[in-house]
């Protein structure tokens, strides 16, 4: 029984050895990690000079998901203006349903063609209830700053 211990002991030993003297022996090369992509891409804010309009389909769009919802929140939404349709469509913060809508709602604005396709945009839309003595609906706030 010692011996098959042994054995099993010095294989095992081995085996262990081989593997770490092979992690060391890795080219240097390996090492370095290279990333590539557009770093520190600049990103427009000024949406409504870009699609006139955006602030009104806001509203529309997102009344009803505010209505169903009836949560104060904010969106940040990010895009990619690709000549006159929008893509790359993202949405972070406020509950599923604002985020869904939203997405919605930018995918369906008009905007007009830019010099520079491609171009990077972000807003926020802001869910604000109506006070209580305002007769007025839910508003939504597009915040491009």
């Amino acid at each position: 029984m010692t011996k098959t211990l042994y054995r099993t002991l010095s294989a095992t030993a081995l085996i262990l050895f081989t593997g770490l003297a092979q992690a060391q022996a890795q080219p240097e090369g390996l090492t370095r990690v290279e990333v590539s992509g557009k770093q520190g891409e600049p990103v427009r804010r000024d949406v409504s000079r870009s699609c006139p309009g955006v602030a009104a389909t806001m509203q529309d769009v997102l009344e009803k998901a505010w209505y169903l919802e009836g949560q104060e929140a904010t969106v940040r939404v990010t895009f990619r203006l690709q000549g006159e349709e929008t893509t790359d469509v993202s949405s972070k913060g406020g509950p599923l349903a604002y985020r869904m809508a939203v997405r919605r709602a930018v995918i369906a604005m008009q905007c007009t063609k830019q010099a520079t396709d491609g171009q990077l945009f972000s807003f926020d839309v802001s869910f604000v209830a109506p006070k209580e003595d305002d007769d007025a609906s839910y508003r939504v706030a597009l915040q491009e700053n």
